[in-house]
């Protein structure tokens, strides 16, 4: 929807001038507003899923609450725990799961353990896509034991 567009008055007749014609969409501050054409009286904000927009959601994981989520940011220091990158690099954050979800199913890890602050670190976009089934645990533990091993060659 763009600013001017008309639509159907939620309404009718406007309780204000009792024109029963569209409204006028208004953007404004991220919403989608309709007033009424005749007197500008707010009929009321249009809805992402009613106007045919994207629905987003800042949730991530229906589960994980966005308080949680910055939590865990801070926690983790706003950056990717395997590569170190942060939105300042032009790196989308993302949670996850360091002992993943299958493989602690596999070992018989209740999930509400799986799902603890503990096992949920921040992770940029690239290292966290399609890993799937793979526990970040494992890679992170290579990963810094190729680090020692680096430190200990010098």
């Amino acid at each position: 929807m763009n600013d001017g567009d008309r639509y159907p008055l939620r309404h009718t007749p406007c309780p204000c001038c009792g024109s029963a014609d569209d409204g006028v969409v208004e953007l404004k501050g991220g919403q989608v507003v309709l007033r009424c054409a005749h007197c500008n009286t707010y009929d009321h904000c249009i809805g992402k899923d009613e106007s045919g927009d994207d629905v987003r959601s800042i949730r991530s994981r229906a589960h994980i609450a966005p308080s949680r989520r910055s939590r865990i940011l801070a926690r983790d220091g706003g950056r990717c725990v395997l590569c170190g990158r942060s939105p300042e690099h032009g790196v989308v954050l993302h949670l996850g799961h360091l002992l993943s979800l299958h493989d602690g199913e596999q070992y018989g890890v209740p999930v509400e353990l799986l799902d603890h602050d503990a096992n949920l670190a921040v992770l940029g976009e690239e290292c966290n896509n399609g890993m799937s089934k793979t526990s970040i645990a494992m890679q992170l533990l290579a990963w810094r034991l190729r680090i020692i091993g680096e430190l200990r060659d010098e």
